[in-house]
């Protein structure tokens, strides 16, 4: 399997249909300690961790359009850089014929958002990744990620 670096989001207030998504470095460290947290409470899934799939097989509103539940890859490890939050991906074979083909544009996060204070959805965990062509926040391309 091969491994690389890729953005997984990047800092910044971000528009969606449901209202605005705020990503913070606080953000971020919540979710890198709850990825943390759960793979150590978790055992069974070390050297798993967040599936990679083809669009939201796991979304509730976009399952019926993303059926393929296969998981092509792997986030096994978080960190959060400057330009924002960070996985270090392991793909399956499939996976990496997926990234090398560029069949797709980009990819987007599926995250657990709860709405703060100030009327912003933030993120505080993340459920899956996916491949798409319809990314709701711009990240830089798998393909210009850290092998």
């Amino acid at each position: 399997m091969t491994v690389n670096w890729i953005q997984i989001a990047p800092f910044g207030d971000w528009p969606h249909s449901g209202g605005t998504q705020r990503f913070t470095c606080d953000d971020a460290e919540k979710i890198i300690e709850d990825f943390s947290f759960s793979l150590q409470k978790l055992k069974k899934f070390i050297g798993r961790g967040i599936p990679f799939y083809i669009g939201f097989p796991d979304h509730q509103e976009l399952k019926s359009k993303y059926k393929d539940a296969t998981a092509y890859g792997y986030v096994t490890t978080l960190s959060m850089r400057p330009d924002g939050l960070w996985g270090k991906v392991r793909w399956k074979p499939e996976g990496l014929e997926i990234v090398k083909s560029g069949k797709f544009k980009s990819h987007a996060v599926n995250w657990m958002v709860i709405k703060d204070i100030e009327g912003f959805w933030r993120p505080f965990r993340i459920k899956s990744i996916g491949f798409t062509d319809e990314p709701n926040i711009p990240v830089i391309r798998i393909e210009n990620g850290t092998l």
